[in-house]
């Protein structure tokens, strides 16, 4: 395998674990942060904009935006 296929495949492989914790915090109603945990009920602007952030941040690493290849 050459390294810009195993690049991508690491970005691939982290894009997909990033989407399973996105839609696991969707199913629990909580986002947890480094320092502090959101509940959608309680803090929703919160919990939706950490959302919204993962997901864009997911979606780099699915469609390649996020690679360091040449």
């Amino acid at each position: 395998m050459s390294t810009v296929t195993t690049h991508r495949a690491v970005e691939f492989l982290v894009g997909i674990a990033l989407l399973a914790y996105c839609a696991y915090e969707l199913h629990t109603g909580q986002a947890s942060g480094a320092f502090r945990s959101y509940d959608r009920h309680e803090e929703p602007g919160s919990y939706w904009t950490s959302m919204l952030l993962k997901l864009g941040i997911t979606a780099a690493f699915l469609f390649g935006f996020a690679t360091w290849r040449d």
